[in-house]
């Protein structure tokens, strides 16, 4: 083990957030309205939200026991 107990993605915006999603990964925060991007219609850029994820690479049991040092 290397010492890793989770890890944290980039920001990303709200369009990509189901692949995310399906990968285990968890929301940890939201900045409502952070980028625009194009439309998908491509008619114009819209405001969207930015999504902050993480995951764990531990058990949950596992957060619980203290760290040997």
């Amino acid at each position: 083990m290397i010492g890793w107990r989770w890890c944290l993605s980039n920001e990303l915006f709200s369009p990509t957030c189901r692949i995310w999603d399906s990968l285990g990964f968890t929301r940890a925060g939201l900045i409502p309205r952070a980028g625009r991007l194009r439309r998908a219609d491509g008619n114009g850029e819209e405001w969207v939200d930015s999504v902050i994820y993480y995951r764990s690479f531990v058990d949950e049991e596992e957060w619980a026991r203290p760290i040997d040092r």
